[in-house]
């Protein structure tokens, strides 16, 4: 599944060969990537015979994103809890995380301390596109992946310019169809 992500990358470079990480989709990197680990998932599961792992690897796709919402969530929790997190000890913090938070595993800590939101921010939406874009594929390929040939090949230097589009001309509603994806 890791190499079908990566390829994914792959082609989109191959169609928009003066890509450039711009900012009005960098919200979206990861979309391509986590659009056809889902379509290879399922050829996995139905053509070989995997149902099991199939699942344990949707499982596991939904725990890595929700860690990241976790860790996305608690930062703000920090920054809105206390006014000016540079006046708080390092004492408070740690206490606010283990208390307040619940967390104790010491590598969710340290991500939770260290790494900036807009280091994992477009992982959670590119996922929740990634969702939109399979399940419309489900509904009507080639609309899907028409869809994500505009986002890939779509000039803009606005993340809501490029939300509007895919809703829009889509009709890509992020987070619509996430029960759906999961019962299905």
């Amino acid at each position: 599944l890791a190499s079908i992500h990566e390829y994914g990358h792959a082609i989109s470079a191959l169609i928009n060969q003066d890509f450039r990480f711009e900012y009005g989709k960098s919200l979206f990197i990861e979309t391509d990537g986590i659009f056809f680990e889902m379509i290879g998932n399922d050829y996995l599961g139905d053509n070989e015979v995997d149902k099991e792992q199939s699942l344990t690897a949707d499982i596991d796709r939904f725990y890595d994103f929700v860690y990241y919402a976790v860790v996305i969530q608690t930062k703000l929790n920090l920054h809105n809890d206390f006014n000016n997190l540079r006046k708080a000890t390092e004492d408070e913090i740690l206490d606010y995380i283990h208390n307040k938070a619940r967390l104790q595993d010491e590598d969710s800590i340290d991500e939770i301390l260290h790494t900036p939101i807009s280091e994992i921010f477009h992982y959670v939406t590119s996922y929740l596109l990634a969702i939109e874009l399979y399940m419309l594929h489900k509904r009507d390929a080639n609309k899907a992946l028409a869809a994500l040939y505009e986002l890939i090949t779509y000039d803009s230097n606005s993340n809501q310019e490029t939300f509007d589009m895919l809703k829009n001309k889509y009709g890509i509603v992020f987070g619509e169809h996430v029960h759906d994806y999961y019962l299905s």
